[in-house]
């Protein structure tokens, strides 16, 4: 099991990695992440090591996001294997226009992290993953609506 001074090392990493975010400062964002980490964005974009993932995330950070801030509703912390966590944040993310010219308003994100205890006993990220959150989806989730024909 994860210690508490694990889980609040963890917690404080995913919360450096939304506050760079938000700052629109690459260098903490780079310091949440390992050199060999795995990004998929929320569009099936997979990329490979830190460089191609802070090269991504300057990039759109730089137009599509520039300026939007997101906010962490909620984080959820499993221990996977000795120094190795699982760990699913449920974000909001501000207005946005794609690059196709759709305003996104409101969205809400679900972000899956993989990550692994450091020497200095910080915790980087060394796989993610990002998911819309479909609100009509959501509504018939099998696993909380439980009534009669779920998919009803």
């Amino acid at each position: 099991m994860l210690t508490t001074k694990n889980t609040q090392a963890i917690q404080e990493a995913v919360t450096t990695l939304g506050d760079a975010w938000n700052a629109n400062d690459m260098k903490a964002y780079a310091s949440c992440l390992t050199e060999d980490c795995d990004w998929i964005n929320i569009v099936g974009m997979h990329w490979r090591g830190k460089a191609a993932v802070m090269k991504a995330h300057t990039v759109y950070l730089s137009t599509m996001f520039l300026g939007v801030q997101l906010e962490i509703l909620e984080s959820e912390i499993a221990e996977i294997a000795p120094d190795v966590a699982l760990v699913v944040v449920t974000i909001r993310m501000g207005d946005f226009t794609t690059p196709d010219g759709r305003l996104e308003k409101n969205m809400q994100d679900r972000m899956t992290y993989v990550m692994v205890k450091q020497p200095d006993e910080s915790w980087l990220i060394r796989a993610a993953h990002n998911t819309t959150i479909n609100p009509l989806a959501t509504k018939h989730d099998p696993t909380i609506h439980v009534a009669g024909n779920a998919l009803a």
